[in-house]
């Protein structure tokens, strides 16, 4: 009987392809309304607009830590002016194209996704859909960014490469993407690299796991970024002030992400940093701005339970499912570091989302458990 109410609480994956058309209708009605002040007139596109137009955009490789975003807004730019020969010239013609196109590599790896999901789940799926239409699915950085986790998307789900080989393929994607793309990536792949040691050592080899592994966990991840502020303050200056900017910057953001402590002490701002963390899981915090902040941050909750979920069965995951949960503890520990606010965050977050499926147990995953 259990088992019966479990599968008519289930729902076939391919329903959304069903509604799909609409999710995406609405999601840009509501860009263009009620979040046009903020994420379209205030939008990054129409400077890249500028740029393409006037065909100064080209593809540059940057191996420098302290450049900043000149190679992620060049890149794009660059990319984007390839679909001049369209006629595109408007921001908004460019949106289109980007929609369909962006939509269509989401919906085939949707089509790559286990066949059934619970009514959680498929709910949260729904939302992925409308919220990557809302905010990157247009004349953005955003849509280049998710190139990068296709690709991973791509190696961790190939049946043609081995298991073995697909955490080490992922990071040269994630290296890629640092002279390419975002340089404080960097942090990405090492966080990745630090998560893949540290959930080995203290849960995966180990026959019972206490809470005590829990906390050491914890520490070890503090441990990794206070090491890095206190590299960074002797020998890289510039990027030490990059690390240490989230507690003193002041923004007009109500999503502000700033530190809570807003310490100069290294100590104290590695907590902050922890704190910060669990911020970015449960904003909760958003709640008190109204409906449409709190709709973001139920977002956030719903895809943080699934995320924690997926944790608490490290031991009983498939290799590939794991691999993908490192990438993405990597990818969070990363974007604790830098993101200015609970907006960019979801953005940033959002294209991340062909890596958090697989992380979150939705593809459709026959590879061994951990334990095979």
């Amino acid at each position: 009987m259990k088992e019966k109410n479990k599968k008519l609480k289930q729902i076939n994956t391919s329903v959304i392809l069903l509604i799909y058309l609409i999710i995406v209708i609405l999601a840009k009605i509501i860009r263009h309304t009620i979040l046009k002040a903020t994420l379209v007139d205030m939008s990054v596109g129409y400077s890249m607009l500028r740029a393409i137009n006037e065909n100064l955009a080209h593809f540059t490789v940057v191996f420098s830590l302290s450049t900043g975003e000149a190679a992620c807004i060049s890149n794009s730019n660059a990319i984007f002016q390839l679909f001049k020969f369209l006629g595109l010239s408007t921001t908004i013609d460019y949106e289109i194209l980007i929609t369909f196109l962006w939509n269509l590599m989401f919906i085939a790896i949707i089509l790559k996704l286990k066949n059934k999901l619970s009514i959680f789940e498929f709910i949260f799926l729904c939302m992925s859909v409308a919220v990557l239409n809302i905010w990157d699915f247009c004349l953005a950085k955003e849509p280049i960014q998710m190139l990068y986790f296709v690709l991973i998307f791509c190696i961790l789900t190939s049946k043609r490469i081995k298991e073995k080989s697909k955490f080490f393929m992922s990071l040269l994607i994630i290296a890629l993407s640092i002279i390419t793309f975002r340089n404080y990536y960097i942090l990405f792949l090492g966080f990745s690299i630090v998560a893949y040691f540290i959930f080995h050592i203290f849960i995966i080899n180990k026959k019972k796991v206490s809470y005590k592994d829990l906390l050491k966990i914890i520490i070890l991840f503090g441990l990794t970024y206070f090491v890095m502020l206190s590299i960074s303050k002797a020998i890289l200056p510039e990027i030490y002030s990059q690390f240490t900017y989230f507690n003193s910057r002041v923004t007009k953001a109500k999503t502000d992400l700033s530190g809570i402590f807003r310490s100069s002490n290294q100590l104290i701002a590695t907590i902050d940093y922890l704190l910060l963390l669990i911020r970015m899981l449960f904003p909760v915090e958003l709640f008190r701005f109204g409906l449409s902040y709190s709709i973001y941050a139920l977002y956030q909750i719903f895809l943080s339970i699934l995320f924690l979920k997926s944790f608490k069965n490290l031991k009983r995951n498939s290799y590939v499912q794991n691999i993908a949960l490192f990438l993405f503890v990597g990818f969070l520990f990363a974007s604790a570091t830098f993101e200015p606010d609970f907006g960019s965050w979801v953005r940033h977050e959002a294209v991340a989302l062909p890596l958090i499926l697989v992380a979150i147990g939705f593809y459709n995953d026959k590879s061994k458990t951990i334990k095979e």
